[in-house]
């Protein structure tokens, strides 16, 4: 799958990532943005052509990718059409869930992180903190000051940082 995304990358095309077997119709669609062997990030694209997000998964989640059919034709129009600009991000030399954390720390995007696919997804909030083997954020959904989730990165399936 490495050689596939990375040939990808390199035309810059769109795709359409599966990672979820449970629900093999559903999928990520966009361009790539940064890779290395273990993981993949993705400029996420609405219906509309707008990036709506920025995501980092593993790809030894992907069990399936479509490049050049009519889906991923309609949202690279859609999206030269709609021009959304977003702050670049080149990912780094290192892990990639790493660089997005700091990305979304420097840019104050907040993050949602998902365990065993996207559709499970834990935290959403703020990052506070990230290190080699942990990212710590604030919960969104809890209204206490000072709150915090420090979470494994060794348990992170996805994790996408969105674009306020």
């Amino acid at each position: 799958m490495y050689q596939v995304l990375k040939k990808a990358f390199e035309q810059n095309k769109v795709v359409s990532l599966f990672i979820n077997t449970e629900e093999p119709d559903k999928c990520n669609t966009g361009y790539i943005a940064a890779l290395n062997e273990q993981e993949v990030s993705l400029l996420m694209l609405s219906d509309s052509g707008n990036v709506d997000a920025l995501s980092v998964l593993n790809i030894s989640q992907v069990f399936r990718i479509d490049m050049d059919g009519e889906y991923e034709q309609r949202l690279d129009d859609a999206h030269k059409r709609a021009g959304n600009p977003h702050p670049s991000f080149a990912g780094g030399n290192g892990s990639l869930f790493k660089a997005i954390g700091k990305y979304a720390i420097e840019y104050h995007f907040p993050l949602w992180i998902a365990f065993h696919g996207n559709d499970e997804i834990g935290d959403f909030g703020d990052v506070l903190e990230v290190t080699d083997d942990m990212i710590a954020i604030t919960r969104l959904d809890d209204s206490r000051a000072g709150n915090a989730s420090y979470i494994s990165m060794k348990y992170i399936d996805f994790i996408a940082c969105e674009y306020k």
